[in-house]
């Protein structure tokens, strides 16, 4: 009996099982090349061989391509929209591919990706601005991108990922929670590898994620695998677990990330395409070209041949039956034990025919072939001893025999023989084994990522010109000798820093007030006097008045007119005024640096000295030093934006103080239109709610009033804490 759905009644009703009787068809045999009616055991009852009975679709159901999902999903950002009607409309509706790396996930060793670069020579200087330098921050902004996939696929497992040469690792990527990827591609064609490489780096993160247990397994496995089956039959082994598990664990990610499907299909497209031919290889041998097409079925069914399908068509219908349903957690292993089982005996069975082919096993009834090659030798006219006789006998006993000599188990010679075979599985499985990156290149990636080094630009409005909107941030990592200079700044600096702790403490304060002469409260024992009038108003009322919270930024001209003496009270200002304020609650302090056109015309570099990102570096205020030339408008407005993003209450009262000699100078940026445009970004972020002081040294007032309208000098340290704190208090009205 069997149960079907009756759409009338709409139940399930039990039915008699149908007789079904086969129908006898013809097939087309690959050999013969024509359509022949099988025999009982399915082959040609012409040549012999095996017909085409691989069963069509695909054992997990996925559809015709070879990710989950099929092949015929893209993403949003992908999917092709009207086709445009002009050259200007295509570059618009250009398809967005991007990703690269090789196909990584792990090795025989352990998991681990390797690929790296390939080639790259040291491009430009590795001191200062170069194109190599460039390279550097593209390779940064990749490895961001791909890393916050990485963290969307499983934001509960860490991971760390590099790209190869950056630091030396065994490429064990679960003992260290390690991606390790290759760049080199990115930097030949970033927009064409990205989506590639996106690919590789989530597929690494799902070997953290769910291989673990599978790698403890082949640990306590490996000892009896190699003595039952030999060293190629633990790579054998291995091979088909590493096939499986790869299907295993892009089977989750269908689960979790349906979206990013497209990426891994993209990497595969990539990888398995380029060794399509050597896959379908007609001349492999018998073993290795059965492994190519169950590694074609399980991984890129789209690719196997239809000679492979009529060749190896019922051990690969023997093999979906046990791989059927078991792609699972808790079946997985036994399924790869299975595998690896059917392929272990298959490759003993063909080396025993082997064997008898060529007159017997080893050291065995081998009298066949001595006896043909002494009878070849007379054929060829050579006339042979007996002593010759007895040693071409003692040479083919020995070649027989080197197996057994070598130590070799059932069936290794047969896995061995698949050859140079084995390198293309390991890179389709590993990766492609490459250089690392440059070691310049490296260490300046390394470098920037210690800055945070970032750039952004600012809108074609605020910019004087338009070759003036790019923005360069990174936050400044102080040697030892600036980390001393600081502490000496600061020693020098106590008595004003103790003063401005004074003058300015108030701020942030809690303030207590009591409200007298109120009808309800806590009895106010003063006022008691008063009952026999009749008076209620016998209560007073205590209170905690809280200051708001503010945003204080200090902005420091680093300009290469700053030196002679003016970037050290800069400097030692900048100090006195963190150390008095960093410690209280209500205030969030940012100290900036800023300099202009050394990386490159037109750009305004900004360095981050102190904010709340940068607790680990309290001593970076130490690194301030007159470098090139300043763009003051452009660091005023960028300066802003960067509280803004950092800020935990943005709406909050602001105030930046700027410590320059007030002479803004810089390529295109010089005289009365870059006073023009310092004082137009002034107004600017003032109508968005700061304060804006300027503290000038070796600047006259007329040069300040110009550009601010909030300004003092500062002619002798000695003055700071009094003239600094007048001011902010008049400013911020406390």
């Amino acid at each position: 009996m069997q149960r079907k759905w009756n759409p009338t009644s709409g139940l399930w009703e039990e039915v008699e099982e149908e007789d079904k009787v086969p129908v006898e068809q013809d097939e087309f045999c690959e050999k013969c090349k024509e359509d022949v009616l099988p025999d009982e055991y399915d082959c040609c009852p012409k040549c012999g061989g095996w017909i085409d009975t691989y069963e069509k679709g695909d054992v997990w159901n996925r559809g015709s391509g070879s990710t989950w999902g099929g092949s015929s999903y893209k993403p949003w950002w992908q999917k092709s929209t009207v086709a445009p009607a002009s050259s200007y409309e295509a570059s618009i509706y250009k398809p967005q591919t991007s990703l690269s790396g090789s196909w990584s996930s792990w090795g025989y060793g352990g998991y681990g990706g390797y690929s790296a670069a390939g080639g790259i020579g040291t491009i430009g200087s590795s001191l200062g601005w170069s194109s190599q330098r460039t390279d550097a921050y593209e390779m940064m902004k990749y490895k961001n991108q791909l890393d916050s996939l990485c963290t969307i696929v499983d934001p509960l497992v860490k991971h760390h990922l590099i790209w190869n040469g950056m630091e030396d690792t065994n490429y064990s990527v679960l003992e260290k929670s390690l991606i390790c990827l290759d760049g080199t591609r990115l930097l030949e064609d970033g927009e064409k590898h990205l989506d590639v490489a996106s690919g590789l780096a989530i597929h690494e993160k799902l070997h953290l994620i769910h291989t673990k247990p599978l790698n403890d397994w082949q640990k306590n496995m490996k000892e009896t695998i190699i003595m039952q089956h030999g060293h190629w039959g633990w790579k054998l082994f291995l091979s088909v677990c590493n096939v499986l598990e790869d299907e295993y664990i892009e089977k989750q990610l269908k689960k979790t990330c349906p979206g990013y499907i497209a990426y891994i299909q993209a990497t595969k497209d990539f990888y398995w395409k380029k060794y399509e031919d050597e896959l379908t290889n007609p001349e492999e041998s018998d073993f290795g070209d059965l492994f190519n097409s169950f590694l074609l079925q399980v991984r890129y069914p789209s690719v196997l041949s239809k000679r492979q399908k009529g060749r190896w068509g019922k051990h690969l219908n023997a093999i979906s039956e046990i791989l059927k349903d078991k792609l699972h957690k808790d079946t997985r292993l036994d399924m790869m034990m299975d595998v690896f089982n059917y392929f272990m005996g298959l490759a003993i069975v063909m080396e025993e025919e082997k064997e008898d082919c060529d007159g017997g096993k080893s050291g065995k009834g081998s009298e066949g072939s001595i006896i043909a090659a002494i009878e070849s030798a007379e054929g060829a006219g050579i006339e042979l001893t007996d002593e010759d006789k007895e040693m071409i006998e003692i040479a083919l006993r020995l070649r027989k025999d080197e197996t057994r000599d070598r130590g070799l188990k059932p069936g290794e010679e047969i896995i061995k023989e698949m050859g140079d075979l084995w390198d293309i599985i390991k890179t389709l499985l590993e990766g492609e084994k490459q250089e690392k990156i440059d070691e310049n290149l490296a260490k300046q990636i390394k470098e920037m990522e210690d800055e945070d080094y970032s750039e952004t630009k600012l809108s074609a409005s605020d910019a004087l010109t338009a070759r003036q909107k790019k923005i360069i941030w990174r936050s400044v990592v102080p040697d030892a000798s600036q980390s001393n200079r600081y502490k000496e700044d600061r020693d020098a600096m106590l008595p004003e820093i103790n003063k401005l702790r004074r003058k300015i403490s108030l701020y942030g304060n809690p303030l207590p007030l009591t409200i007298r002469n109120q009808k309800r409260g806590r009895l106010d024992k003063r006022v008691l006097h008063r009952i026999p009038m009749d008076r209620v108003d016998l209560f007073n009322v205590k209170i905690i008045k809280q200051d708001n919270p503010v945003d204080i930024c200090l902005l420091v001209d680093e300009s290469g007119s700053m030196g002679w003496g003016k970037i050290e009270m800069a400097r030692r200002a900048a100090i006195a005024m963190k150390e008095a304020l960093q410690d209280n609650p209500k205030v969030q302090l940012w100290v900036f640096g800023h300099s202009a056109d050394e990386s490159g015309t037109g750009n305004t570099e900004m360095f981050e000295y102190s904010g709340p990102k940068m607790a680990d570096r309290p001593l970076a205020c130490g690194a301030m030093r007159a470098r090139y030339e300043n763009r003051d408008g452009n660091a005023i407005l960028a300066s802003s934006q960067r509280v803004k993003e950092q800020s935990m209450s943005p709406h909050t009262q602001k105030l930046m103080i700027v410590f320059s000699d007030g002479q803004p100078s810089a390529q295109s940026y010089r005289g009365l239109p870059a006073l023009q445009h310092t004082k137009k970004c002034v107004s600017k972020v003032e109508n968005e709610g700061w304060d804006v002081i300027q503290v000038g040294f070796g600047v006259s007032k007329e040069t300040m009033a110009r550009m601010f309208k909030n300004y003092v000098q500062i002619e002798d340290m000695k003055y700071l804490a009094n003239t600094l704190s007048k001011i902010i208090r008049k400013v911020l009205k406390i």
